[in-house]
This record gives structure tokens, sequence and C-alpha cells, in this order.
């Protein structure tokens, strides 16, 4: 143990030299302080000194120095004399002020301690050339020394670096602060690990990792704050140990080999950032709160390794949760929201686990990802609420686990990819989406994969209704094993309404049957194409009917208002009361064909784009009815025939083309007459006009009665004809009269 030792000066500081009762530091040798507890309290005081490098280049001969006598630690020390540079620093150090010029230089040789006072009228380093620290395996100590909490500025736009060793220290004495202004470099430690001897740090320059032994920055018990860099390049490690405030700070890891430890460290706010091949990890245990992960760049949270998370997470490149077996946890911390356009990817591990400590929260925000396997939520006392705005996407061959054990809320999207299994676990209650039987906001998209959601129940056919009319709501089920099963793994659609703002969506053979006997549907209901959907009756009343699959109506489909499109077919009687029907993809010909008959009412419109003379994609629309077609209605017109030009379309109809857009094979019922809207068709050059006309013989492919729509050229005016025919037989008499004279 050291006493207490209390000197008192002349000069203008009357101070104390007291080394309060503590072990010297691991990384400061009981020799080496000793001798600069001589050095600094019983030196004679020399306040200006200048190099003159007159006789050598070390430090301890008098004759080099201006003032004759080497300076202690009340000097002010300047050295812009290029002379005898590098300046070797061969026995223990202490200064006041240091001044180091643009093309000097200055070594602290191996074993040796330099002591930098801060205080009044002390603890500025100006530095504008190199001060080495130059370990080559025994303790060299820069220590940091003054009144309490007095400061250290370290500037002047020049480098400290630091050998290839361990050995470098940076250490305090008396909890001073170091304000970094330039760059510090090179292997060590800056701050030994030791509350007794920690300092705050200030960091607005840059401090760099860059060989192959590490850097470390350990302080307990301060914090450091940093608006500059903290960085690993060159292959070298960075070990933050200690608590950064990083407001507007950068932490970077660049080049292959780089990397930046986080164990042990808490890192609020600023800017974490990764490029050409650098890694920022958490090694062991470590909490972020408020930072930025740059566009391209990755924060590796290794197995084993214990992330706490806190307030905004702003993830623009990923997060990537690496279990290869052990437990690896992301901790929630009060209130926290993962935003960002990035992703959270846990790999394919069932130990990657997300939970919290009961009074938690986690918002998925709006474009980021959690993806991949693993936990969110663990149960019992670690639960927390669930607010997915974004993605949760299962994408693994192990299940993702979404058990957080508090209310569950997704306005966003579930994502379950080929092959993967995402289980939504909880009682009822839990999942905030679904109540009695309706499935309410969000976005739940299965390819080929299953989403299973306990809260459900365990009788199959639980879901009947999407969507409650206002909260947007999609379900696609892509491919034949896309799947929403409930807690026993059955069947959970049994739908019979699809509500407005919501959609199903089935595609690439994926195959749906109702029980129910309507469907209705006022939202979007789509038919992909290899897929089917079986129901009893379909009735719609807005919205939209998209089919390209087949739509089976086993008695009727009954279409009040909204759209019905597409190049499949429609089995069973479609009835067109009020809606529009076209046979496009939309606004892209097609052929529909309804395997049954077509009605269309009053309201009704059917609905022709062209941008060609073939029926089909590439041509014009056409509606392909196997039985028979009724367009008689109210007044004699059963309501409209609306042709358009297909969007960005260079064609033009000419005299004598002609368009069937419509074929029953049937014939039709009653006389058709449709009331004909050509304001959106192609423009028509030479005064031709458009017509439509119903024929009943020599209809493509043999049907009993077409609608075909034709361009017709300008039928000459009577008086015109007349005209024509004097003209010309007064051209015959003149010819005649002229034969006769024979002139």
């Amino acid at each position: 143990m050291l006493n207490s030792i209390v000197l008192h000066h002349d000069g203008k500081k009357e101070e104390k030299c007291a080394i309060r009762r503590a072990r010297a530091p691991a990384g400061a040798p009981v020799v080496a302080f000793l001798a600069l507890l001589v050095l600094i309290c019983f030196s004679a005081p020399a306040f200006g000194q200048t190099w003159n490098g007159s006789v050598s280049n070390l430090w301890n001969n008098a004759s080099n120095w201006t003032p004759n006598g080497v300076p202690n630690s009340f000097s002010s020390v300047v050295i812009t004399n290029a002379t005898n540079n590098p300046v070797l620093i061969n026995t223990t150090v202490a200064v006041d002020n240091l001044t180091l010029g643009g093309s000097n230089s200055a070594t602290l040789d191996n074993g040796q301690v330099l002591e930098l006072y801060g205080g009044a009228g002390a603890g500025s380093i100006s530095n504008a050339g190199t001060i080495t620290i130059n370990s080559t395996g025994s303790n060299t100590n820069v220590i940091l020394d003054g009144n309490f909490a007095s400061i250290v500025t370290l500037s002047g736009g020049g480098t400290v670096s630091l050998s290839n060793f361990s050995g470098n220290a940076v250490w305090s004495l008396a909890n001073i602060f170091l304000d970094n202004q330039e760059t510090i470099q090179g292997s060590g430690q800056i701050g030994i690990g030791s509350p007794s001897f920690a300092f705050w740090l200030f960091n607005s320059g840059t401090i760099d990792a860059n060989q192959s032994v590490a850097l470390s920055i350990s302080n307990p018990g301060m914090t450091a704050t940093n608006t500059g860099t903290l960085e690993a390049t060159a292959g070298g490690t960075l070990n933050l140990i200690d608590v950064f405030t990083n407001t507007n700070g950068l932490i970077r890891a660049t080049g292959a080999g780089s990397v930046v430890n986080l164990g042990g460290s808490t890192i609020n706010g600023g800017t974490l950032t990764t490029t050409t091949g650098g890694e920022i990890r958490n090694n062991g245990t470590a909490t972020v709160n408020g930072v930025t992960i740059s566009t391209g760049s990755t924060l590796t949270l290794l197995n084993g390794a214990t992330t706490t998370i806190q307030g905004t997470i702003t993830n623009n490149g990923t997060m990537d949760q690496h279990s290869t077996g052990s437990n690896t946890d992301l901790l929630v911390s009060g209130a926290v929201t993962l935003t960002g356009s990035g992703s959270l990817i846990l790999s394919n591990n069932s130990a990657n686990r997300i939970y919290g400590s009961g009074s938690d929260s986690l918002t998925n925000d709006v474009n980021h990802t959690i993806q991949g396997a693993g936990q969110i939520g663990i149960g019992g006392a670690n639960a927390f609420t669930l607010d997915n705005k974004g993605t949760i996407l299962a994408n693994d061959s192990n299940t993702l686990i979404i058990a957080p054990g508090k209310p569950f809320t997704n306005t966003g999207t579930l994502q379950v990819n080929s092959g993967s299994l995402m289980h939504v676990e909880g009682s009822a209650g839990s999942f905030t989406n679904f109540s009695g039987n309706t499935l309410t906001g969000g976005t739940y998209a299965v390819h080929s994969g299953t989403l299973q959601i306990d809260q459900l129940g365990s009788g199959g056919g639980e879901i009947n209704t999407l969507g409650d009319g206002t909260a947007a709501t999609t379900v696609l089920l892509d491919g034949a094993s896309a799947a929403i099963t409930d807690q026993t793994g059955k069947n959970a659609l049994n739908l019979s309404n699809v509500a407005a703002n919501a959609s199903l969506t089935l595609e690439n053979g994926n195959n749906m049957t109702t029980s129910q006997f309507t469907f209705a549907n006022a939202g979007s209901v789509t038919v992909g194409n290899g897929s089917t959907l079986n129901l009893f009756v379909y009735k719609q009343s807005g919205g939209s009917l998209k089919v390209n699959g087949t739509l089976k109506a086993g008695t009727a489909a009954s279409i009040q208002a909204g759209t019905v499109s597409g190049g499949g077919t429609i089995v069973g009687v479609l009835f067109n009361q009020g809606g529009v029907v076209t046979a496009s993809d939309p606004g892209s010909p097609d052929i529909l064909t309804i395997n049954g008959s077509y009605l269309q009412g009053a309201g009704g419109t059917l609905e022709a784009f062209l941008e060609g003379t073939v029926a089909g994609t590439g041509g014009y629309s056409q509606l392909d009815v196997t039985r028979t077609a009724s367009l008689t209605g109210a007044a004699n017109l059963s309501g409209m025939l609306d042709v358009d030009m297909v969007t960005g379309s260079n064609f033009d109809p000419v005299a004598g083309d002609d368009f069937f857009v419509l074929l029953a094979d049937g014939g039709f019922v009653g006389s058709p007459a449709l009331a004909l809207d050509t304001a959106d068709a192609p423009p028509l050059p030479n005064g031709d006009t458009w017509s439509v006309n119903y024929e009943t013989t020599g209809c493509p492919n043999g049907a009993a009665g077409c609608v075909e729509l034709q361009v017709n050229a300008p039928v000459p005016e009577p008086s015109s004809v007349i005209l024509f025919g004097t003209a010309l037989a007064m051209a015959a008499f003149l010819g005649l009269r002229k034969a006769v004279s024979g002139s």
C-alpha cells in the first residue's frame, strides 16, 4: 500500500502531490511508480523548456534543453527543432504542457512513464507531429494526473502511436478528463480496467486499432463521450469495455479481419458502420441504446452473447443474431423500437431468443424485418408486448416461434417461406388480430409453408371473415402446401366474407373450398394461375375479383358492384347487375371464360381493352361464354359496352377492323342491346366510326352468337352521290361526242 504524501511548492500552483491509499495498477510497475513520485514531488521547478537537441536525442540530457536542465512536472516543453529527432524519452517524465512541431516526434521508450499534468495552466498537449508509446514487452505507461476532474487536452492534428504490444497503457491517478482531438492509434490499453485508475474520455478525434495486438478502452465507473471516430482498421481489434455516449459519434470496422468488440460496453447513440469485411460484434454482454446501424453494415451478436437493446434502434443494415447452439439472447429493455430499412436476422437455430422482463415492449417498425428461426418470447417472467408494423419472416428449416407472453398485434406482415413454419403461441386474447371468427389487420403471406396460430382454436375452419371493413387485412396463400392452421394443425380458413379493405389471394396451385353457403366479397379476391376457389354462391358488393385460375360458383356469381377481371375460368352463371366485367389482367387484353351463362343487367358494364386485332394477350379482350348470353335489360338496354385503349399502346384501328368482344356458344337470350362508350377508345382517322353488331352467324369458334365491335368508313352524303353521278354522265357524254365528231 502507498501512503498519502502532501507537498507544497512555489509558483502559480499550490498543489497536493497525493497518491491515494491504493495499489499500483497492473500496468504500472511499483519502481516506476515511486520514481515518478520522486520526480513530481521533489524536482525543482523549471517552467519553460525548449528542445535544442545539441548533444543527442535523449530527453534526460540537460544539455539538450534551453535553458539547460531536464524538464519536470511543472515544465512547459516545446519541441520544434528537428535536430536529433525523434526525441527519446528514456526516463520517467512528467510535463505540464507539451508542444510538438509538425516535423518532430517523441518516443516513450519501453518500460518508461510519461505523466501528463492537468489543472490550472496545465494539461495542454499540442501535437502536430508524432508521439510514440513504444512498449516492446514491458509496461510503458502514460499517466494522467493533476487536480480531481482536471482536463488534459490532446490537440494539434498529429498522431499518438502505440506500438504493437499490450504493455502500452494510458491511465489516471486522479479521475482526470482526457480530451482527444487528434489521432490515437495502435495497440494496448486506454484505461486499465480498474475503477481506482479510471478517467473520463472525450474523443472528437480518432482512436484507431490498426495492429495485430488489440487496443482496449476500459474505464469502469466512468463514461466515454465520442463525437469523433472509434475504429478498427487494417485487421486490428478494438475492445470497447466502457459506457460510451456516442451521440453524433461513429464506431467503425474497416477491412477484412478488423473487429470492434462491444462485450462489456454500453453504447448510447451514434452510428455503427462496417465496410469491406470489417465486423462490429458483441462477444459477451453488451447494451446498445438508440444507435444507428448504417446501410450495408452489420452488428453481429455472437453465439452465447447477451445483448440488451434500448430506445429506438435505427437499423438500415443487419443485426445478425448468430446462435450456433448456445442461448444467444436479445433482451428488450423498456419501450424498444426497431426501425429503418434493415433486418434482424436470426440464424437457423432454436437457441436464438428475444425476450423482455415483464413490463417491456418491442415495436418492429414499418420497413424493418425480423427473420430466421428461434424464439421471439420465452414465456414466464420474461414476457413483453410485441407490435409488428414491419415484417416478421420465417425462412429457415427450424421453426420461428412468436410467444411474447403479452399481447401481440400485427399491422405489418407475417410471412412464411417455402418449407418453413411460423408458430404463434399463446392463449385466447394474446393475438389481438383474431376475435370471434374474424381475422383483422395485417398481412399473412404464406409461400409453400405453414402459419400456425394457436389462439384460433382446435376444430378447424375458425376464420370465417377477413377484415372489419376498415383495417387493411391481407391473406396470400402461394403454392399447394401453403396453409394457415390452428393449434392442432387443421386448416383454419372457411371464409364467408371478405370485407372492404381486405384481400384474399390464392396462387400457384393453392386451392380453397368453403362450406359456407354464400361467399360475400366487398374487398379483393384473386384466384391465380393453377389455383381454384370452390364455393356455392359468390356475391360481390364492391371491390374486385380477379380470376386467372378457376372460380367454381356452384350456383351463381352475382356482381352488384366492383370489377371482375382476368384470363381464367368462372364456372357457373355470372350475373353482372352493376359491376364491370373485363377480360383483362386488368387493363391488358386477355380471354376470360364463363363456363356457364352470362347475364348483364341495365347497371352492368362489359369492358374491352384494345391493342391489336387478335383476341387475347396483345390484341383485344374477349369474354368467352360457353352457354347463353342475355344482354337485354331495362329500356331495351343491358348496360354498357365500354371500349378502352391499352395504356401506352400505339395501336391505330382502321376501317374494316372488327373485334369479337363476346362469344356466346349457346347464342343470345332475347334481343341484345348495349350502350356503346368509346370515349376512351383509340382515336379513328378519316371520319371512321365505331359500331356494335350482334351476330348470330359467322362468329369465331362456331359460336351461335357474338358481339362484334367494328370500325366503319364514312358513308358519302346523298348530294355528293348525285353530284358524282352527274359528273360521270357528263364525262361519258363528252367522250361520245368527241368520238362522233372524230375530233
